[in-house]
């Protein structure tokens, strides 16, 4: 469908963040995490909907929806709790 799409099969999407403000606005931030849990690539919401993605918020997450497409971004820890990932242990 579009860059986002392509790279949301690609990588693994994370919600990093989410702002409610009390006119109503939502910001959010979306990112693309690789295996070796890198960023890859980041999004706003407002870039998102800028693309053509219809955003829902609920329990599960954020449910972007484009034509017949849909993806579920849910926040979720980066780094295995209390150790860390092979990655950061080669690197030391």
């Amino acid at each position: 469908i579009d860059v986002f799409d392509r790279d949301a099969n690609r990588w693994r999407p994370r919600l990093s963040g989410v702002i409610y403000t009390d006119d109503g606005k939502i910001f959010a931030r979306v990112e693309l995490i690789d295996k070796t849990h890198h960023t890859k690539d980041v999004y706003t919401l407002e870039a998102l909907e800028a693309l053509g993605w219809d955003s829902e918020f609920n329990a599960a997450g954020l449910k972007l929806t484009k034509e017949d497409t849909v993806h579920l971004v849910r926040p979720w820890p980066i780094d295995p709790f209390g150790r860390a990932s092979r990655h950061t242990i080669s690197s030391m």
